[in-house]
């Protein structure tokens, strides 16, 4: 009898703290957040239409490819699928989702951001990305992602790997009260920092015009009396980078490993490891047969922004993003040959 009230009480205490988690969730956990966003659009498109190509990669991404730009040009249909500082592990989830989906056209936005970062450092990110994600999908699918991500060897061994069953840790809306009201209306309210229905952010920002940057050319008088850090692919990221490339091999992926533009490329880390970086990543996208093409040593002559086509130091605003969309449709036309043609390496 005592056991059986005991387990009783153990069971009601359980209820209650789901209940009180999933309420705390519900008043907390932003309503339509960039992952969720993104997995929501997703599914509704390629439930009514069939995306030929999707895009992936961090915000930078998120922000770049306008796919009605893009599909007017290639006659097409395509999706926008970055999402918030994207780990590389995540984007392999995404590549594997869409290929599912019939889905065998794959934009990747590498961002040099995101080459140092472990998993492990990114929690926030990745948790709200896997946990959208799960909730899209059947029980079964979902238990067995949300058990892979807590006991990947980024988590298993962390606070993290307990924090991701509540989501209002990691993934949070300071203003509740519009929160909840978003919430039981269903409707965005509050349209700054959200999606098109084909996956891009737009936003009429324009980046702080003293924004101190450089060129290739001179980055070396830029960095006269500073010692800036060397940007290097750490191990754990070129691990998941090769997991990429061997899927999609694998599983006949046409893949095209690219880098967004920004500002501040080439001021962020010594001239020198940038471009050993570069070498490395063509080599390591080339050994699978992919090309990798950085945009920002694009010749000028065929594409080139000014600095009002950003909302800050590493995003596109509507109008680049438009500008870069449209000048990307029509490098997508090219062969192998005039696409190499139009690179400054140095």
């Amino acid at each position: 009898m005592r056991i059986s009230k005991k387990i009783a009480a153990f069971v009601a205490v359980l209820v209650i703290f789901i209940l009180v988690n999933k309420l705390i969730c519900f008043a907390v956990e932003p309503y339509m957040g960039s992952s969720t966003e993104m997995w929501t659009y997703f599914y509704e498109n390629v439930s009514s239409k069939k995306v030929e190509m999707v895009y992936l990669g961090t915000s930078q991404c998120e922000c770049a490819f306008n796919p009605e730009s893009i599909d007017d040009e290639l006659g097409i249909v395509s999706f926008n699928m970055g999402t918030n500082m994207q780990s590389f592990e995540n984007t392999l989830i995404a590549i594997k989702e869409a290929h599912k989906n019939g889905i065998n056209e794959i934009v990747f936005s590498v961002d040099r951001d995101m080459l140092e970062q472990d998993r492990s450092d990114n929690f926030r990110a990745d948790a709200s990305f896997v946990s959208a994600y799960t909730r899209m999908q059947n029980p079964v699918k979902a238990f067995v992602t949300s058990v892979e991500f807590v006991t990947s060897p980024s988590f298993i061994t962390k606070p993290s790997s307990i924090n991701y069953f509540f989501p209002w840790v990691y993934n949070r809306n300071t203003n509740i009260v519009l929160n909840i009201k978003q919430k039981l209306s269903g409707v965005i309210e509050d349209k700054d920092g959200h999606r098109s229905s084909s996956g891009y952010e737009p936003s009429d920002e324009v980046v702080d015009m003293s924004l101190v940057y450089t060129t290739v050319e001179d980055a070396d008088n830029y960095a006269w009396g500073r010692e800036l850090p060397v940007l290097e692919i750490s191990d754990e990221n070129r691990k998941a980078l090769i997991e990429i490339c061997e899927y999609c091999k694998n599983n006949g992926i046409a893949l095209y490993p690219v880098e967004v533009p920004y500002p501040t490329f080439i001021s962020q880390h010594t001239k020198e490891s940038y471009f050993e970086v570069y070498e490395e990543l063509k080599d390591l996208f080339g050994k699978y047969g992919y090309d990798y093409y950085d945009f920002n040593l694009i010749d000028d002559g065929y594409y080139s922004w000014e600095l009002t086509d950003f909302k800050d130091q590493g995003h596109f605003n509507t109008v680049g993003a438009m500008k870069f969309s449209k000048m990307f449709a029509a490098f997508m036309k090219l062969d192998k040959i005039d696409k190499e043609k139009l690179f400054n390496i140095r």
